[in-house]
């Protein structure tokens, strides 16, 4: 109880809280329904104020408006206190046709405004000319409607208008909305083209001296001369014979306000004449003219400097129609109904005299024609106006204000609905006095008519079946016809042809949380309501769509209901039961992933008692086969698949595929956000760095130095061989590092690069790593051998019967200051076959790996022969042939890695094969790849060329030996100095003078030369007291010399016997030595038996 009092007390406090409640408030009316009281009963019988209709004179009155922008009606609040949101909506009802229509419209109080006010001031010149101008002599208040941007009701008197635009033919009721409650004692208008109607005059009576004014005003013009003719637009015409002639109107134009003028005319002559105006040129002081001639017409303002002027020939007889009009500051001039020129307005209009037709002052340049209804209004006509009521199609217009009959419909109201087909139908019509007959028509078509003439309610009975009918009433006056609609439906059945479409059977897939379309068909004439009953919930729908989507959230949702009500309590019901194929009741998968990432998508459904097979991922348009099906518990399945992310950013598409009893089910689409996974050098984008590679000579002292750098990567934030990325790295500039970083940052990205690197002073080298890297930078260091520390060693792959195995991949380690490096590694080509550039004075490690095959791992000094690499049990990969390989040997001079400039190198390649040996060739290039040297054949055996080094800094051969099935390639590089660059031992400088070509001639001098002066060295002083310690000593030096090359005999023979070419070889560079070796012994042996004897 208390909280019932204290709640009637918070009522009662909060009524001074004026528009907290609408609901409790009560309209009171009185003055014959013109003023309104509005009180809240809540406050008990508390008066906020009134509301008293002042723009009609009875609630009854149709106003006259004229079209435009107009305040169609207004009302004197008086209310006590402010009232906020006081103004609500207004309602515009088409009288006519009693629906309610949508117009713009906007609130407006009468208020004080200000304006110029302009003083005629007039000058006699000496010859007695009158000289008059319009000077502006100060500013005055004026009332007017002024724009209400508010919704509140202010405490105090105010009057608030209604400004709305209003067209041609309205007949319009306007319904306000006043403290949340309907007006409900209406106020109408009619759009009237006699509102702002000043003066009119139709020239059709009899000439007297008094022109009648046909309008409301009283005041009539005055004739001085003119006559009647038959030959007006509508009826007779005042006729204007003489310059002198003229016809004055009664009322002035408006100083500075709007205003229209509007008459017929016809001119005879072609010379400019005066058809209308204040004073024209002959006149002293014109304030405003309008003038004809055979080329134009004019229209000026003694205050406005424009002229209003277009061209045409209006001199043809025949009536025209010509409109002028100010419209706020801008003066407009139309000719028979089109308008045709405009300028802006500014001063005042002469207040001293009306307009005039004909005779000026001067009686000289006055009209000669007819002029026919003359009309001014004090508003701006609109062009809708001047073409559709004026001019009329060019038969004009007259005025009356003598309106048809009018109707108002009693029963039954407009729009309503009706449940029985028997009914008398009433209306009320007023026929001014000359009511003809009045009729009734249904649907089109005339049903009664009653010819009673009186003013009184009219009833028609009538007998209708169910459906929609469009009533009009007519009514004939002497005036006109007038009709006014009424539409109503006639409904006694309930909704027929309902049925559900779909869904239908089955739904083949169906995902939890989202919609399932329902789809169905009723119909009834007045049709009210529908609602869908699905899942135990009922959803009410619009019936006339036929259409509707409802949430679907458990696959036990499998019957459908239909119930369908119309306005008048009719109901009728349907129902339709269906099964999901499949069911979606959840999805599993990352919103959001990178390129080439692994992702795992997953879907739990509920199938028709069968099992899911044929799973695929359907992925940014790829197929992905394989998917599994993994049974949780009787029809509930989990289908999933996992793949690598393809290339690509942005939403991705995907869904699954499957199959039921073999039909094939398409899942629903989902999106998965994918953002760039990238690799790369550093730059400003990638800048955390994943991997470092720096370079080092593969020598005791590791020198860092600078190289060029040449890569392919393949990189994958999953398997590389499931989705990756690639991208190549190329730097012809040497460097000291190169740094490489990729993106996420916070990621694992496995990457496969294979590269190569070089420098100026060394031979290049190849690697390759596959391997997982981290934002935890990985630092590789790559060694470099010089160019004068090693040799290029050969290997070929084969298995154990001898066929070639390809693409094994080969790593060369090697302990380089207590620890273990990787020197090069990388893959033998299409003939198995690789070569590395290693250092011959160092043991390495080689390890040869493919797949199917045991790895290879062993010890080796690198040599200049080809070493075969048998690897273990396997399946070997053949490749273009298994033969080549087999009893092959081949050599290449120069052997070392130096030459120097500007001399002349022997070049031989020598090759023995046991097969046949279709091509060998050399080919010496510099490092512009400029040929300097060619040799070849086509069979085994010894090919050789001289070319001269120059100023080259490089020089490149390329060795190519060839089956009919295989080709071997080998590569040799020399570097071209001034200087011998590399081992400086005696037994290596000696070894360079045979390769930079010292004649044999000069090398045998410098041996004797060497040799004489070692036996005079020993000689002098007994050094060495013996002759056979003396020939022991020479013995030792020839064999020096030739260990180097200095006493090559030059004899070299080819055989197909590999033993017989090994003794060639051998008895070219140590036969003198052998030789001579020969003949010391014999004389030591000699000399020490000869001692014993």
């Amino acid at each position: 109880m208390k909280k019932i009092m204290l709640l009637i007390f918070c009522m009662v406090f909060l009524v001074g809280t004026v528009s907290a409640f609408e609901f409790d408030n009560k309209l009171t009316y009185s003055n014959e329904d013109l003023k309104v009281d509005f009180i809240n009963l809540f406050g008990f019988g508390k008066n906020y104020g009134s509301a008293e209709l002042k723009s009609h004179s009875s609630v009854n009155e149709i106003k006259q408006i004229g079209a435009g922008n107009q305040v169609v009606m207004y009302y004197d609040f008086n209310f006590t206190e402010l009232y906020s949101n006081g103004l609500g909506d207004v309602e515009f009802i088409d009288v006519k046709t009693r629906e309610i229509i949508d117009r713009d419209y906007n609130f407006v109080y009468w208020g004080t405004a200000q304006r110029d006010v302009y003083t005629e001031s007039c000058n006699q010149l000496g010859n007695k000319t009158l000289v008059c101008d319009n000077i502006l002599s100060g500013t005055e208040n004026y009332e007017t409607w002024l724009p209400y941007i508010s919704r509140d009701i202010p405490i105090g008197n105010i009057r608030i208008g209604l400004q709305t635009n209003v067209e041609i033919g309205d007949r319009i009721d306007g319904i306000w909305t006043i403290i949340g409650k309907q007006v409900s004692r209406h106020a109408e208008w009619i759009a009237s083209l006699n509102s702002g109607l000043v003066q009119y005059f139709k020239f059709t009576e009899e000439v007297f001296t008094n022109v009648v004014n046909d309008s409301t005003v009283t005041t009539n013009g005055t004739n001085f001369g003119a006559t009647t003719t038959a030959k007006g637009i509508i009826g007779n015409a005042y006729q204007l014979t003489a310059t002198t002639e003229s016809i004055n109107t009664s009322v002035l134009l408006p100083e500075t306000a709007d205003f229209t003028i509007n008459f017929w005319f016809n001119q005879t002559e072609d010379t400019l004449k005066r058809a209308i105006g204040q004073g024209c040129p002959d006149d002293t002081g014109a304030r405003f003219c309008f003038q004809v001639d055979n080329t134009q017409i004019n229209a000026f303002f003694q205050n406005n400097p424009q002229n209003l002027t277009f061209s045409v020939d209006a001199t043809d007889g025949i009536m025209h129609m010509i409109t002028l009009k100010r419209d706020s500051n801008n003066f407009s001039l139309f000719y028979d109904g089109d308008f045709r020129v405009s300028a802006g307005s500014s001063g005042a209009i002469s207040q001293l005299r009306p307009l005039k037709f004909g005779s000026d002052t001067g009686g000289s340049t006055g009209h000669i024609g007819n002029v026919d209804e003359f009309g001014q209004w004090n508003r701006s006509l609109t062009n809708a106006e001047i073409e559709t009521n004026l001019w009329n199609g060019g038969l004009g217009n007259t005025f009356t204000n003598q309106f048809g009959a009018e109707i108002t419909n009693i029963f039954p109201a407009n729009n309503s609905i009706l449940t029985s087909g028997i009914l008398n139908v009433t209306a009320d019509v007023d026929g001014s006095g000359s009511l003809i007959n009045v009729s009734i028509f249904v649907d089109g078509t005339l049903n009664q008519t009653n010819t009673s003439t009186l003013n009184t309610n009219y009833s028609f009975d009538l007998t209708l079946s169910d459906k929609v009918y469009n009533v009009v009433w007519e009514a004939y006056n002497s005036i006109e016809r007038t009709q006014v609609h009424n539409r109503f439906t006639i409904d006694t059945t309930a909704p027929q042809n309902m049925n559900i479409t779909s869904p239908f059977g089955f739904v083949p897939y169906q995902v939890s949380g989202e919609t399932l379309k329902i789809n169905w068909n009723v119909s009834d004439i007045n049709i009210d309501t529908c609602r869908i009953l699905l899942n135990d919930i009922n959803t009410t729908v619009t019936c006339a769509d036929n259409t509707t989507t409802i949430v679907v959230t458990n696959s036990s949702a499998q019957e459908i209901v239909l119930y369908a009500n119309d306005s008048v309590g009719n109901s009728g019901t349907t129902n339709r039961t269906f099964t999901y194929s499949a069911f979606q009741n959840a999805i599993f998968f990352n919103s959001s992933s990178f390129e080439t990432k692994q992702e795992t998508f997953t879907i739990n459904i509920t199938t028709n008692n069968t099992a899911p097979q044929d799973v695929e991922l359907i992925y940014n348009g790829t197929t992905f086969t394989g998917g599994v099906a993994t049974n949780i518990a009787g029809n509930n399945y989990n289908l999933s698949r996992t793949i690598g992310v393809l290339s690509g950013t942005g939403n991705k598409t995907f869904n699954f595929n499957f199959t039921l009893g073999g039909k094939e089910i398409q899942g629903t689409d989902n999106q998965q956000s994918i953002a760039a996974t990238l690799f790369g050098a550093c730059n400003g984008t990638l800048t955390v760095p994943y991997i470092n590679f720096t370079f080092r000579n593969e020598t005791l002292a590791q020198e860092n130095v600078n190289a060029t750098f040449t890569s392919t990567w393949v990189y994958s934030l999953g398997l590389l061989s499931d989705a990756s990325k690639s991208f190549s790295f190329t730097s012809a500039t040497e460097n000291q590092n190169y740094t490489f970083c990729g993106i996420p940052s916070e990621r694992t990205i496995n990457i496969n690069v294979n590269l190569t690197y070089n420098n100026d002073i060394s031979q290049q080298r190849s690697f390759s790593l596959t391997t997982a890297l981290t934002n935890v930078t990985a630092t590789q260091i790559l060694f470099l051998l010089p160019t004068a520390l090693g040799i290029f060693s050969p290997f070929k792959t084969a298995t154990i019967t001898g066929d070639t195995i390809t693409d094994v991949k080969a790593v060369i380690t090697r302990i380089l200051g207590g620890s273990l490096i990787d020197v090069t590694s990388g893959f033998t080509d299409g003939s198995g076959f690789i070569s590395f550039f290693l250092d011959p004075d160092e043991t390495y490690t080689a390890t040869f790996s493919k797949t199917g095959f045991a790895d290879n791992t062993f010890s080796f000094v690198p040599a200049a022969d080809t070493r075969t690499v048998v690897m273990g049990t396997g399946v070997a990969v053949i490749g273009n042939g298994t033969t080549i390989a087999r009893g092959l040997l081949y050599n290449i001079t120069p052997i070392n890695g130096t030459l120097a400039n500007n001399t002349d190198v022997n070049f031989t390649l020598f090759v023995s094969s046991n097969e046949t040996i279709t091509l060998m060739s050399l080919n010496i290039t510099n490092s512009t790849n400029t040929q300097l040297l060619f040799a070849s054949q086509s069979s085994q055996g010894l090919i050789s060329g001289i070319a001269n080094t120059g100023n080259q800094t490089r020089l490149i051969g390329t060795y190519i030996i060839q089956t009919a099935t295989e080709t071997i390639t080998v590569k040799r590089i020399w570097i071209v100095s001034i200087e011998f660059e590399g081992d400086y031992s005696i037994y290596r400088q000696l070894t360079l003078f045979t390769t930079y070509g010292f004649s044999d001639f000069m090398r045998i001098l410098m041996v004797i030369f060497s040799i004489s002066a070692i036996m005079i060295f020993l000689t002098r002083r007994e050094v060495i007291d013996t002759s056979e310690s003396k020939v022991i000593v020479a013995t030792l030096l020839i064999w020096a010399f030739s260990l180097v090359g200095w006493l090559d005999t030059g004899l070299v023979s080819s055989t197909d016997s590999s033993g017989i070419n090994r003794l060639s070889q051998l008895s070219n560079q140590f036969g003198v030595a052998i030789i001579s070796t020969g003949v010391s012994t014999f004389f030591v042996l000699r000399r020490v038996f000869i001692r014993r004897i």
